[in-house]
């Protein structure tokens, strides 16, 4: 290599390396939404982001931690106070 290659190859990297790299976005944090379910409970306390202590309107059972599954086992078996259409979970 000639000096003035490697001259102008040091100054590119030099280049980029001064270069001040542009701000990344933050990335969505997303997760699930929030199914359908939630509309028949009370949503209690943020346990944890995105985690919600739940309460059937009801039968005015308690969970620390409303897991959906749990909350549509719940109105399929156990809810009698709720018509029959919504024992579909």
């Amino acid at each position: 290599m000639t000096e003035t290659t490697r001259t102008n190859i040091q100054k590119r990297s030099n280049d980029t390396l001064s270069e001040t790299p542009l701000p990344r976005k933050k990335a969505n944090k997303g997760g699930p939404k929030f199914d359908e379910v939630w509309q028949y409970y009370i949503q209690g306390d943020d346990i944890n982001p995105g985690h919600y202590k739940a309460t059937c309107y009801h039968f005015k059972k308690e969970w620390s931690r409303g897991r959906p599954v749990a909350l549509k086992a719940h109105l399929a078996n156990e809810c009698l106070a709720y018509p029959e259409n919504i024992s579909k979970y």
